[in-house]
């Protein structure tokens, strides 16, 4: 609800934990909770919305490794 309630050109960060990061993530990408991406400690995904939630798409996915 937070989120929905934001202009459509908001640009926000959210930090969290494992499972609910991944769920999120595969959640405004496919519309579906089933995790999709591997976040591991530290990683980073970039999803961008286009005036709403779903569908989104993923503009990169970086892993502590890469960093």
């Amino acid at each position: 609800a937070l989120i929905s309630g934001l202009h459509a050109k908001a640009k926000i960060m959210l930090v969290g934990h494992e499972p609910h990061l991944s769920s999120l993530a595969s959640l405004l990408l496919t519309g579906n909770e089933t995790p999709i991406l591997e976040f591991k400690k530290g990683g980073i995904a970039a999803i961008e919305c286009f005036g709403s939630l779903y569908p989104c798409q993923l503009r990169f996915l970086i892993t502590p490794k890469w960093l």
